[in-house]
């Protein structure tokens, strides 16, 4: 079975948008209005092309008790490629997203480390798309 640890590597592969501005050099995605919304683009997830994924966890930073209750919908970049984030106006927003989804709602999970429910559906769909060509995988938050 094959495990990959995979980490943002670019500013350019975390966003954040706010209404339709984008903002690519802010070191916190919070996500915490029905207007704000986060992308992060992981590079080189070789090997799930046409794989059963098993697990699949994404773990963020809580970076304080003010904003420690997510209530968000966690997507996939279906495209075959998914490139950076960009400034264009509405980069997350003007993605297609996949068809499953995880929803995140809950509250107090504190400062720290935090591990997102499991996001195993949202990669496989991914995994699943045979022309997925594996250069990077894109997660919307919503």
């Amino acid at each position: 079975m094959t495990t990959l640890n995979l980490q943002v590597s670019a500013s350019t592969d975390d966003a954040r948008q706010s209404g339709s501005t984008m903002d690519l050099t802010n070191t916190v995605i919070r996500i915490n209005s029905a207007v704000r919304r986060g992308g992060f683009r992981f590079l080189s997830p070789t090997g799930i092309q046409g794989s059963t994924i098993t697990a699949a966890v994404m773990q963020v930073f809580v970076d304080s008790t003010s904003n420690d209750d997510p209530d968000l919908v966690i997507y996939a970049d279906p495209a075959n490629a998914p490139g950076t984030f960009t400034s264009a106006a509405n980069d997350i927003t003007d993605r297609g997203t996949t068809t499953a989804s995880v929803a995140i709602d809950a509250t107090g999970v504190g400062f720290g480390f935090y591990s997102l429910p499991s996001l195993v559906s949202v990669v496989q769909e991914v995994a699943d798309n045979g022309a997925f060509d594996e250069s990077a995988i894109a997660m919307l938050l919503y």
